[in-house]
C-alpha cells in the first residue's frame, strides 16, 4: 500500500494515494510516520483543489485535525506542530500562523523544517517582517545546504534590505542547487519557475542599478 501510495501522490492522483495511505495506517495503527504521510497528501490535494479557484478544500482541514490529534498524543514530536503551521501558510491565516511561530520558538527552538521555515520566511519577508527571517533561513541553509528554495527566500530578503550583491549571489546559488539536484524519481523534474523566476530577478536587479546609476548622473 505505502509504495503505490507514494506512486500515485507522485502523480498528482491524491484520492488514490488516500486510500492506500488509509490501509497503511490501519496496518499500522498509531505509527506517526504512516498518519503524517496520509496528512501530507491530504495537504498536497487540498492545495490542487485551492490552486484550481476551489475555497477553503475539506481535505486541508482534515489534514489539520490528523496533526492536532498527532500532537495530542505525542507532544515532544515538533512535525504536527510544522505541518499545522503549513497548513495555516497555505490559508494565509494571519493569527494561527503567528501561533504556531510561537509555540515552535518555545518548545522546538533547535528544530529546523527546511519546507516550512522557508515558507514562513517569505511569507514574513512579504508582511515587512524580517526581524528573524536571516537567522531561519541561515538555520535552513546549515542544515540544507543544497536546498533551492531556501535561497530564493534569502535573495527576496537581500532585496528588502536593498543589498543587491548578495541578492544577486543568492540568486545564483538557487539556479545552481536547482540544476544540480539529484532527481529523486523518474517523473522529477528540474523547478523550471523557481529558475525563471530566479533569471528574471537577477535581470530586475540588474535593471535597479541602471536607474541608480543614471539617477546618480
Amino acid at each position: 500500500h505505502l509504495h503505490r501510495a507514494r506512486l500515485y501522490n507522485i502523480l498528482g492522483r491524491y484520492p488514490e494515494a488516500d486510500v492506500d495511505y488509509r490501509e497503511a495506517v490501519k496496518l499500522r495503527p498509531g505509527v506517526y510516520e504512516y498518519e503524517s504521510m496520509r496528512g501530507r497528501n491530504l495537504v498536497d490535494w487540498g492545495r490542487s483543489l485551492a490552486e484550481r479557484g476551489k475555497e477553503s478544500p475539506q481535505q486541508l482541514e482534515d489534514a489539520y485535525d490528523l496533526f492536532r490529534v498527532a500532537y495530542a498524543k505525542n507532544k515532544k514530536n515538533s512535525d504536527p506542530i510544522f505541518q499545522m503551521l503549513a497548513i495555516e501558510l497555505l490559508k494565509k491565516n494571519d493569527e494561527n500562523i503567528r501561533y504556531y511561530q510561537s509555540l515552535l520558538k518555545s518548545r522546538f527552538p533547535q528544530a529546523v523544517n527546511r519546507d516550512v521555515h522557508t515558507e514562513l520566511a517569505s511569507y514574513l519577508i512579504d508582511k515587512g517582517e524580517i526581524e528573524d527571517v536571516w537567522k531561519m533561513l541561515a538555520s535552513v541553509i546549515r542544515r540544507y545546504p543544497d536546498y533551492p528554495r531556501a535561497y530564493f527566500s534569502l535573495s527576496l530578503y537581500y532585496r528588502t534590505i536593498d543589498n543587491r550583491e548578495a541578492e544577486e549571489k543568492a540568486l545564483e546559488d538557487a539556479i545552481t542547487r536547482e540544476n544540480g539536484r539529484e532527481l529523486e524519481y523518474p517523473w522529477d523534474v528540474r523547478d523550471r519557475r523557481l529558475i525563471s523566476d530566479s533569471y528574471n530577478n537577477i535581470g530586475d536587479i540588474y535593471a535597479r542599478t541602471a536607474i541608480s546609476g543614471f539617477f546618480a548622473e
